[in-house]
């Protein structure tokens, strides 16, 4: 597994329920359906490196859908980056809004 993807592998193991949240998220935020119900985290990462790899002027608006903050997007800009990155970047800010809604739901 990816070490950046640890943490929220962690936090998926937790609670299981999660993880659906999480998909159903991305494809709330991003506009797009190419998740599956039963896909795991590194098949989700996976594919939104793919989109971002078939689609690469849409970074930006992913990032802003997401509420990626612009500090950490200035931080990417900072030194070269890749779809990994940006994937990451919109993973954990998703997941924590998961998190957050979880939280505070219950």
């Amino acid at each position: 597994m990816n070490t950046a993807l640890q943490p929220i592998q962690n936090t998926l193991a937790a609670d299981q329920s999660l993880r659906l949240k999480l998909i159903r998220q991305l494809e709330k935020d991003l506009g797009h359906h190419f998740l599956e119900e039963h896909d795991k985290l590194e098949t989700i990462f996976s594919k939104l490196c793919q989109q971002l790899l078939a689609k690469p002027g849409e970074w930006n608006t992913w990032m802003y859908r997401a509420d990626v903050s612009e500090t950490r997007i200035s931080g990417l800009r900072q030194k070269e980056f890749t779809v990994e990155d940006i994937a990451l970047l919109v993973l954990e800010r998703e997941m924590q809004k998961v998190i957050f809604r979880s939280q505070y739901n219950s």
